[in-house]
């Protein structure tokens, strides 16, 4: 990624062109570097009235040194560029900005005393509505005028001197004098340059990231266009930016680092008049790419045409659940995921079904899943990791104190969000209605994380989650499943009969911890998540609110994802993406594919903004 632009500091006010006096000292201006507003090439701004300043009242010792300036300096006035400023661009409705030149030392006046240096200053007049003093002396006279006979304070400070200022100021930054009622703070700006496409309209502007967010650009193109939009997006140039725009709360300042420059965007178009379908349905939907395979099932990025909105969109073959009776685990998924609220379990959007398939479309996951993680990084130190498995323990919490067993922990089945929070997702193995010990006899699960009551087939309750987390908290801090080999039979062997063992560099608390989670025998092994939450471990990493602060998201991720990367493996999803997609684009559009008359689950359908049909969830 290309590192961010640098900015010149800039500051605006509201004074006119004769209160701006700035100083430099002995250096060359010829070759100083270019205004930054001179650098952007801005096609349409806009400039703002402003009030006329009171005058200032300015030191004897102020006034010395502007006569020496009348006496002593022959420089040329020069005008800067005046630029005009759209609203909400630069800074809003400016009137002017002051861009100083400077140039590095001059060998041939290295030897100019400071004092005989402060005596070559220029003064850079800016103003939109009036014209520009000709004569530099003209200006000092005026100047002079306004301040004589003053007995307002001086804005400059008494401490230090100008003189003092002089002396200690770094010759590489010009100082600044403002005539000026109120004292400014100058602000940072980090300017961007987008280009805004509409039918025949095109226009490009320059915009400030540094502190409007991304709900700021859209009421902007609204009001540009001066229409109904439901957002924005580039004009296909950035699928991971689209998605940044997408999301109106996040800073503008994360699409500093994007490499094509100027970002060309386009507004999503809201038409009043498009009647509304009653049910979401598979072409309400743009396929993008695939991120995501399973037995039945694949799971693609889509867009909602509608809203401009991303989603992961898991499509299960209808057939074989069909074949292998297995309409109600289906539904069970539906109904755990409908009744879910939680900061670390991906959320249901909708679950339709169309002639073909059965529909879960789920919160998009930008950072991929915590395998595609953990493969990057090999292994995590114990204050890592511990970021990682407290906020899935609070996840799995959530799912305890509703009595559901998740039965299906690993890393590929961890999402990472857009800021590098964790998100709980495929529920297909879970089951609902474990109260009171219940005991629960399915053989499900992944070989590497299998618990040994699993194998055993001796029947499981909750516990068998306690297991699976010991199991993924191992491989958080090795790189590798705690019994792992690449022979399946192997890994069900040392499960059941192997002793765990440990590297050289984990925590005698750590290997506690693991050794309570990963006990053969159910009965000796750690009994809730609760217990889990306050071991030794856990509660070192911080205070009393250490878990409400993970809960709302106060601790910052030790990892965060790639914002213009795409979080998959490409090429292991990528696997004939191109012929499905050739395939599904023409499914979309076909009446009796979105509205089958043989529905097979009467209450699967669900949209999270209207009340759901119904469903029960079955033990």
């Amino acid at each position: 990624m290309p590192p961010k632009k640098q900015h010149h500091k800039t500051q605006s006010s509201d004074i006119s062109a004769q209160a701006i006096i700035n100083f430099l000292s002995n250096r060359d201006s010829q070759n100083g570097r270019q205004s930054p507003t001179k650098q952007l090439d801005l096609l349409k701004m806009k400039t703002q009235t402003h009030q006329s300043p009171q005058p200032v009242k300015v030191t004897q010792q102020q006034q010395t040194l502007l006569q020496n300036m009348m006496r002593q300096s022959q420089r040329k006035l020069q005008q800067p560029e005046t630029t005009k400023s759209r609203i909400g661009l630069m800074s809003p409705k400016v009137l002017s900005q002051i861009h100083m030149k400077t140039q590095p030392h001059s060998h041939q006046n290295s030897q100019v005393n400071l004092k005989e240096s402060m005596q070559q200053l220029m003064s850079i007049p800016l103003s939109a509505t009036s014209k520009v003093v000709s004569k530099e002396k003209k200006l000092i006279e005026e100047l002079l005028a306004k301040t004589k006979n003053s007995k307002q304070q001086s804005f400059f400070p008494k401490s230090p001197s100008i003189e003092q200022k002089f002396q200690t100021h770094s010759g590489s930054q010009p100082l600044i004098f403002l005539e000026k009622f109120k004292p400014t703070t100058a602000r940072k700006q980090e300017m961007m340059t987008i280009v805004l496409q509409y039918k025949n309209f095109r226009q490009k502007y320059a915009i400030d990231i540094s502190m409007n967010k991304i709900q700021w650009l859209i009421d902007f193109v609204k009001q540009e266009l001066g229409i109904p939009i439901q957002g924005i997006r580039t004009t296909g140039i950035s699928i991971p930016v689209d998605f940044i725009l997408s999301k109106p709360d996040k800073p503008l300042s994360l699409l500093s680092g994007f490499p094509i420059q100027p970002l060309q965007i386009e507004p999503i178009i809201m038409n009043p008049n498009e009647p509304k379908a009653a049910r979401v349905t598979l072409k309400d939907f743009e396929f993008i790419r695939c991120i995501g395979m399973g037995g039945f099932s694949k799971v693609y990025m889509v867009r909602e045409m509608h809203t401009g909105q991303f989603y992961a969109m898991k499509l299960i073959e209808k057939k074989p659940i069909l074949q292998q009776n297995k309409q109600q685990i289906i539904q069970q998924e539906r109904d755990i995921m409908s009744n879910l609220d939680h900061p670390f379990i991906v959320g249901l959007q909708y679950a339709f079904e169309s002639r073909k398939y059965l529909v879960f479309v789920l919160e998009y996951c930008f950072g991929g899943e915590l395998f595609y993680l953990l493969r990057k990084v090999k292994r995590m130190n114990e204050q890592e990791a511990f970021f990682y498995f407290a906020e899935i323990c609070l996840g799995m919490k959530h799912l305890h104190d509703n009595n559901i067993i998740y039965r299906d922990i690993k890393p590929e089945n961890i999402l990472i969000d857009f800021d590098g929070h964790v998100r709980i997702a495929d529920f297909g193995l879970s089951k609902p209605g474990m109260v009171d010990q219940e005991v629960a006899y399915s053989f499900c699960g992944s070989p590497e994380y299998m618990a040994p009551e699993m194998l055993l087939k001796a029947g499981h309750t909750i516990q068998l989650d306690l297991y699976c987390l010991g199991a993924l908290l191992y491989e958080l801090v090795t790189g590798l499943p705690p019994f792992y080999s690449r022979n399946t039979d192997e890994i069900y062997q040392r499960i059941l009969n192997a002793k765990l063992t440990f590297p050289q560099n984990l925590s005698a608390s750590i290997k506690d911890l693991l050794n309570g989670l990963l006990a053969k025998n159910p009965k000796k092994r750690i009994e809730s998540i609760d217990t889990i939450l306050r071991h030794p471990w856990m509660i070192q990493w911080g205070d009393k609110n250490l878990y409400k602060d993970l809960l709302s998201k106060k601790i910052e991720p030790p990892f965060k994802p790639d914002c213009f990367a795409f979080n998959f493996d490409e090429e292991e999803f990528g696997k004939g993406e191109a012929e499905f997609l050739q395939y599904i684009k023409p499914l979309q559009q076909n009446v009796m594919e979105n509205y089958p008359k043989d529905i097979i689950l009467k209450n699967f359908y669900y949209n999270c903004m209207q009340e759901s049909t119904g469903g029960t969830m079955q033990r």
